[in-house]
């Protein structure tokens, strides 16, 4: 295989200049604002206690005023997010006069990333047809997602005091979890024809054991309101009349006790969208890895994290649907970053071996695990290198693991292979990400900080590297796609 020189991108000063909102005016003034937030609401507290014994009216002017004095540094994050933006290709856009930015011979003008990206992707959603709905098909998905109206009208027709202002409250209450029904029955991130219809019928005992769960909670308000009569006052000499209220959320158990993931089934994702699916491999000791935020609006100076793979996922969702193997001792993974199946311990190398065949493309979260360096050289050692986006975690992560401890064992998936040398001589410190043409040249993402633009940069444009040289006539969309110098 002929191999060319490896390419080194930095991207730190672009990152700075996307950065720079962070340091602005009205950013210090809301850091200095903040500590005055947890003093309002601390005083109004006081306030509202002491005015129970005393002048009410007098209480209240003062709660009010310094409810919306503590507010002021809301108002002006609102006002640096609609002058600055807050997406990454809104920060993009004031990127104007920068050089084009050159990766394998291909000028992008960062200004126009998002469109240059929805171009080169949209080869991959084109519709997939899917066997359309019979008659009973029909009228049992009509059934589940018609059943919790009646199912309201009967809570309410059974309720003795309707009108009620904690009958207003409990309604309200089961309202948003027929809401939440919906969004657990529904069909999330299903494309082409019919694809709706054959997501919702492939979780059909799914569905069936939600509605029971969302009957249920409506039997027990019915009888918790007769139990305990509906009062307009709810307070401490009216206690019981906020158990029909509280009873209602007893749904929003229902996905611990089916067992179900927020971020959904990959069995039934890969089953609905028809794509070639883009698969993220991670240690799962590196379970939820996230990166820094330079946004500070603390005094203390702590900053948010974002996960990584949460603002890399809507990009990949117009790749194909994004999938993991679940870790079978975490329940709880990260919300929104793929769609999780668990498998047998004896068969995942199987299956992992057959999801990286099938892939579109591969995320990985490069780890220092025996499962994570067998999947990386399974990828180095089976050609699968040219859809590989291999990610490079902060090297302050929260288990203190140093980042030449992690790229050692990241190397030696690569002995052996002819740019082993090459890679061996990168500043670990400095990698965010890699990604490898269909020429074998690896092209790596440096920059000196390790914040979450960085991480979402640097994914945007490794996945824009390999999209580049993958599948037949994509490389003349990409040619009309970027603007070349």
């Amino acid at each position: 295989m002929p191999l060319s020189s490896l390419q080194a991108i930095d991207l730190t000063a672009i990152v700075r200049r996307l950065e720079e909102p962070a340091q602005g005016v009205l950013v210090r003034i809301i850091n200095l604002l903040w500590p005055f937030f947890r003093i309002t609401v601390s005083l109004a507290m006081i306030t509202a206690l002491w005015a129970h014994n005393a002048n009410h009216a007098l209480a209240l002017t003062v709660f009010f005023t310094l409810l919306i004095f503590s507010a002021i540094p809301l108002v002006l994050m609102v006002i640096v997010w609609f002058r600055d933006g807050v997406s990454l290709e809104a920060r993009l856009k004031r990127l104007q006069g920068l050089s084009p930015l050159s990766i394998d011979g291909v000028n992008y003008d960062l200004t126009d990333i998002q469109r240059v990206f929805k171009r080169v992707a949209a080869r991959f959603g084109s519709a997939q047809h899917h066997q359309p709905p019979n008659t009973i098909e029909r009228f049992a998905i009509a059934a589940l997602f018609g059943a919790p109206l009646p199912l309201f009208i009967l809570m309410i027709g059974l309720n003795p005091e309707p009108l009620a202002n904690s009958s207003w409250l409990a309604h309200v209450l089961f309202a948003l979890d027929i809401g939440f029904y919906y969004l657990l029955v529904g069909a999330n991130g299903s494309r082409g024809k019919h694809a709706w219809a054959r997501t919702v019928l492939n979780k059909w005992s799914r569905a069936v054991g939600y509605l029971t769960c969302l009957a249920a909670t409506a039997v027990v308000v019915v009888v918790l309101f007769n139990v305990f009569p509906p009062t307009d006052k709810i307070d401490k000499d009216h206690p019981t009349a906020s158990i029909p209220a509280l009873a209602a959320f007893l749904f929003m158990l229902s996905p611990k006790l089916m067992g179900d993931s927020p971020n959904g089934s990959a069995t039934d994702r890969m089953s609905a969208d028809r794509r070639a699916p883009v698969l993220f491999l991670r240690s799962f000791e590196d379970e939820g890895m996230a990166a820094p935020s330079t946004m500070s609006w603390s005094d203390d100076g702590t900053s948010a994290r974002f996960y990584i793979m949460v603002l890399l996922r809507h990009r990949l969702e117009q790749i194909g649907p994004v999938v993991a193997i679940a870790d079978p001792a975490n329940p709880e993974p990260v919300m929104f970053d793929a769609a999780r199946s668990e498998i047998p311990d004896e068969k995942w190398r199987v299956v992992a071996a057959d999801w990286m065949k099938s892939a579109a493309m591969i995320v990985m979260m490069g780890g220092r695990t025996q499962g994570a360096q067998w999947e990386l050289r399974h990828i180095v050692f089976n050609g699968h290198l040219d859809k590989l986006l291999l990610l490079f975690p902060p090297h302050r992560d929260w288990r203190n693991v140093s980042a030449a401890d992690r790229w050692n064992n990241i190397l030696a998936c690569f002995a052996g292979s002819p740019f082993y040398d090459e890679l061996s001589k990168m500043d670990a410190q400095l990698i965010r990400a890699i990604a490898f043409t269909q020429s074998g040249q690896p092209v790596v993402f440096l920059s000196q900080t390790a914040v979450s633009t960085d991480y979402e940069l640097a994914g945007m444009l490794g996945i824009l590297t390999l999209l580049r040289q993958s599948g037949t006539g994509l490389r003349s969309t990409q040619a009309e796609a970027v603007r070349t110098a």
